[in-house]
């Protein structure tokens, strides 16, 4: 590896003496140093006698105004009189009526109508979605699942309760069932 011989710093020989400075420059020096402690010393006790503050000013408390309507009690409330809300507002008796007008009006989309069959055909849903009508013919088929199991069911019940010596078949008769006999 070799070096830059203008990044190396020459050293003295043992034999050469490091140049001292001189009076002058260490004079210099030395009142520099003296000059910048003032300075650090002198911004210090500025700061800690005269901290920033703003200028002494009397301020004027004011009063936060009265408050013109005040909640006296359960359902009561109190209107400072002679304040303009007092004379926007105009004091009449409650009473009870019974209305028949439409308390709510809903606005929105037809998600299902029902449509009349042709001729003999029953009548059929429209939907507006394919979702929806999926979820529908499933709900179809499940109801008729429903009734088909049941019917099965029954019949199930039927043959449990019929006397199995009277068929001939069954445990009663001694005889098994066997696949592909």
């Amino acid at each position: 590896m070799t070096t830059n011989p203008l990044l190396v710093a020459p050293t003295p020989s043992k034999d050469q003496a490091v140049p001292k400075p001189s009076r002058w420059s260490r004079l210099k020096s030395s009142i520099q140093f003296l000059v910048a402690l003032a300075g650090t010393a002198a911004f210090l006790i500025y700061l800690l006698v005269d901290p920033f503050e703003p200028p002494a000013q009397p301020v004027e408390r004011v009063a936060p105004p009265e408050e013109i309507v005040s909640i006296v009690g359960p359902g009561r409330i109190r209107v400072v009189p002679g304040s303009p809300f007092d004379q926007k507002i105009e004091v009449v008796p409650v009473r009870q009526e019974v209305i028949s007008d439409a308390v709510l009006t809903v606005t929105g989309r037809v998600v299902a109508s029902l449509r009349p069959g042709h001729e003999q055909e029953e009548d059929y849903w429209q939907f507006d979605s394919v979702e929806t009508l999926t979820a529908f013919t499933d709900w179809q088929k499940a109801q008729a699942d429903i009734a088909f199991l049941e019917t099965q069911l029954e019949q199930a019940k039927q043959w449990a309760a019929a006397p199995d010596s009277a068929a001939g078949i069954g445990p009663a008769s001694g005889e098994t069932c066997r696949g592909g006999d």
